[in-house]
C-alpha cells in the first residue's frame, strides 16, 4: 500500500503536465476571429413627384441640399470611419422609376462615386487629391439639374415596385473578400444602406389600394378611425387590415438598411395640426408595418427637417458614422 501511496504525487505531476502541454497546443493552435471590415453601399433615391415643388410643399432642406450633405460627408467622415486604407466604399444616385432616367436624359455615370473601382490605396489617394472635388460637384449638379426637370414635368415614382424590383443586386451588394495572414483572417462586407427621400404618400402604377398610401387612403382612415369610437390608433389599425400596405417579397430587403426621409404632413398648418390623428400619425403607423412585415433589416423614419445641420446628424447617426 506505500509503494503505491509514493507514486502518487509523481502520477499527479505527469497529469499536470500533460493537461498544461495540452493548454499550451490549444493556445498555439487556435485561429482568432476574423478581423471585419464594413465598407458602406449607400443608395440615394429620390421620389421624383410634385412634392419637389417648393411653392406646393415648401421645405427648410431641399432633395438637392441633402444629396450635397451625403456627399460633402464622404470624405473624411464617412470614407475613415474606422478604417485608414483599402476602402470599398460605393455611393449612388438610384432612381425610382427607370423611365425617369430616359425622360431626364439622367446621366447615371455622374452620379456613381465608387471607390472599388481603384486597384490600390496610392490610385485612391490620388482620386481624392486631383478629382474628388470635381466628381462631387458633377453629383450633384446633376442631380440637381434633374430635381428641377422633375418639378417642372414630374414624373410617377411608383415605390412599391421599386422595393420589389429595384431594389437589386446593386444596392444590395451582399459580396464578401477574405484574407489570412498567418492564423489571422480579414474579412471584407458591406453596409447596405437606402436613403429614400419621399413625402411618405405613395402613389402606384396600378389602381390598388394595397400597394399605395395616398392621401385619400389617410383621410378614410382618419375618418372611419373617428367614426368608430375607438381610442387607440394602433388597435383600430390590427381591426382593419383593408389599410396595410402589401407587404413586399424581395428577400434582399433582409441585408438592407433604409432611412427615411422627409415624410411631409400635408394636414399641418402654420397654427399647428388641422386635424386629428394628424397624417404623419397614420403615415408612421402603417410605413412602419409595412417595412417591418417585408422583412426589412433596419429602418428609421423622418418628418422634414428644419435645418441642414439636424439633416447631417441624423444621416451620420443612422450610419453609425
Amino acid at each position: 500500500m506505500m509503494k503505491y501511496t509514493r507514486l502518487l504525487p509523481a502520477l499527479l505531476l505527469i497529469a499536470s503536465c500533460t493537461s498544461n502541454l495540452s493548454e499550451n497546443n490549444t493556445k498555439h493552435t487556435k485561429t482568432d476571429k476574423p478581423l471585419i471590415t464594413q465598407h458602406y453601399n449607400i443608395t440615394i433615391s429620390s421620389d421624383l413627384s410634385n412634392r419637389l415643388s417648393p411653392k406646393l410643399y415648401p421645405k427648410a432642406v431641399s432633395d438637392v441640399e441633402i444629396i450635397k450633405i451625403i456627399t460633402d460627408c464622404i470624405y473624411p467622415k464617412i470614407l475613415t470611419h474606422k478604417r485608414s486604407m483599402n476602402q470599398l466604399d460605393q455611393f449612388r444616385i438610384g432612381y425610382i422609376n427607370q423611365a425617369q432616367v430616359v425622360k431626364y436624359h439622367a446621366n447615371t455615370r455622374l452620379t456613381d462615386i465608387d471607390f472599388a473601382l481603384f486597384k490600390t490605396q496610392s490610385e485612391r489617394i490620388k482620386f481624392l487629391k486631383s478629382d474628388f472635388e470635381k466628381a462631387k460637384k458633377n453629383f450633384v449638379h446633376e442631380f440637381d439639374r434633374i430635381s428641377k426637370n422633375a418639378v417642372s414635368n414630374p414624373y410617377g415614382s411608383d415605390i412599391w415596385t421599386y422595393m420589389q424590383q429595384g431594389v437589386d443586386d446593386f444596392l444590395v451588394n451582399k459580396a464578401m473578400s477574405s484574407s489570412n495572414i498567418g492564423n489571422k483572417k480579414f474579412i471584407n462586407k458591406y453596409k447596405n444602406v437606402l436613403i429614400l427621400l419621399t413625402d411618405g404618400y405613395i402613389e402606384t402604377a396600378f389602381d390598388n389600394k394595397k400597394y399605395g398610401l395616398s392621401a385619400s387612403k389617410i383621410g378614410n382612415f382618419r375618418k372611419q378611425y373617428l367614426k368608430s369610437g375607438e381610442n387607440d390608433i394602433e388597435i383600430f389599425y390590427r381591426k382593419n387590415p383593408i389599410y396595410k400596405i402589401h407587404p413586399l417579397t424581395n428577400p434582399l430587403l433582409g441585408d438592407l438598411e433604409i432611412l427615411v426621409l422627409e415624410l411631409y404632413d400635408r394636414t399641418q398648418t402654420n397654427s399647428g395640426a388641422s386635424v386629428h390623428p394628424t397624417d404623419m400619425e397614420i403615415m408612421r403607423l402603417i410605413w412602419t408595418d409595412w417595412l417591418k412585415s417585408s422583412g426589412v433589416k433596419r429602418f428609421e423614419l423622418y418628418s422634414k427637417f428644419s435645418n441642414k445641420s439636424e439633416a447631417e446628424k441624423v444621416i451620420l447617426k443612422f450610419l453609425g458614422v
